[in-house]
């Protein structure tokens, strides 16, 4: 096996904001494995609230002896041995997983759910996120024409409910949002909660801090 892997960054058509700050870029790793003639491919996403950059993983990625990851063996076997390297690192751990998943099922002309010997889901699709902005600059990352079935709304901020009522002014799409631990209380967030049910949100992701299991 031959382990390869690049940094780039993801640069953004506008600034993303959310509870826990704004960016104009994410930094990206890609990494690449190598088995004969397949080539499998995973990807390590490093927002910066998560703790992780990509001196991290490239520090991670660098302790891997490639003769460990093997083909010839249960893929849990492969990647306990990822995981006993260091605690954390999970956006390395995550795209070495990826990876070896892709490179698995290219090897056994298999999907995921093939190899896992699930039935084919035939509903799946993603969604655009949108930060949190004015009506002005909702109206132009709306006009992004995209096949979009569902937008994620980042919450967190001090006009949630704003940001919410201008989206449903002018469109008539599904919708969820992600709070990323910004509301400060759990009565707060019922609150909060009940509101968006009552304005059509499908769910409601990480409401308040995710340490914070008494309230959760």
């Amino acid at each position: 096996m031959k382990l390869e892997y690049f940094h780039y960054e993801l640069n953004l058509r506008s600034p993303f904001r959310l509870a826990t700050g704004s960016r104009r870029h994410t930094d990206i790793i890609i990494v690449k494995l190598f088995y004969d003639s397949w080539v499998g491919y995973g990807e390590a996403c490093l927002p910066p609230y998560l703790g992780e950059d990509a001196h991290s993983v490239i520090a991670f990625l660098i302790k891997i002896d490639p003769i460990r990851l093997k083909m010839d063996v249960p893929i849990y076997e492969t990647l306990e041995y990822i995981d006993g390297i260091r605690e954390g690192n999970n956006a390395a751990k995550a795209a070495l997983d990826i990876a070896l998943h892709d490179l698995l099922g290219k090897i056994k002309n298999k999907s995921i759910h093939e190899l896992y010997g699930l039935e084919k889901p035939n509903n799946v699709f993603t969604s655009l996120t949108i930060g949190m902005g004015s009506l002005k600059e909702l109206e132009q990352k709306l006009k992004i024409k995209l096949d979009v079935k569902m937008y994620k709304f980042k919450l967190g901020g001090e006009n949630d409910k704003k940001l919410i009522e201008d989206y449903l002014s002018i469109s008539n799409k599904p919708f969820c949002v992600d709070v990323n631990q910004g509301w400060s209380n759990k009565e707060f967030a019922l609150e909060m909660i009940t509101w968006l049910h009552e304005k059509g949100a499908v769910f409601v992701e990480q409401p308040i801090k995710s340490d914070n299991w008494k309230e959760m």
